[in-house]
């Protein structure tokens, strides 16, 4: 999903979504085989959902990676902010306005973080116009924010 960035194959949570649905119908065409008792009902979708297992498979590593190493290293990074911006707003409100977002940030300026291996920085950032106390990240001009459980992307522009 973010190109720039290292270690991150393009769009695993669309991708994901897209073998999901894949799957679903190959289910529905086998109980339906199934159910008007067609010879060998599983035996066309058999390729079909081995392939589309393994991609499955291949978005999970990937997302589930995102808890690992320098992934980690954001999320905690990602968590502490959280924390900052909902301390801000409990004594301040909700912020709502550029007014109150300029107040924020100078009290709480965007902090940087740059991976390991040092080629790309990125900026935690309060996504204020989106969802309140949602925290993501910003690089050039693009953003995204990520459940902080499970570090699957829930925003991005």
């Amino acid at each position: 999903m973010f190109p720039s960035l290292p270690d991150d194959p393009p769009h695993p949570e669309t991708i994901g979504i897209l073998l999901l649905l894949i799957l679903t119908i190959c289910t529905v065409s086998v109980i339906m085989r199934i159910v008007l008792r067609v010879k060998n009902p599983i035996r066309p979708f058999a390729k079909v959902v081995t392939l589309l297992l393994i991609g499955l498979l291949w978005i999970a590593v990937t997302i589930g990676a995102r808890n690992f190493g320098q992934w980690n290293q954001l999320k905690q990074e990602l968590i502490a902010y959280s924390i900052d911006v909902q301390d801000y707003t409990a004594k301040h409100g909700l912020i709502n306005s550029q007014d109150k977002v300029d107040a924020f940030y100078s009290e709480h300026p965007a902090r940087e973080f740059t991976f390991d291996n040092g080629a790309k920085k990125v900026y935690l950032v309060y996504l204020w116009w989106t969802k309140p106390n949602l925290v993501g990240i910003a690089w050039g001009s693009a953003h995204a924010a990520f459940d902080l459980d499970t570090m699957i992307c829930i925003y991005s522009d």
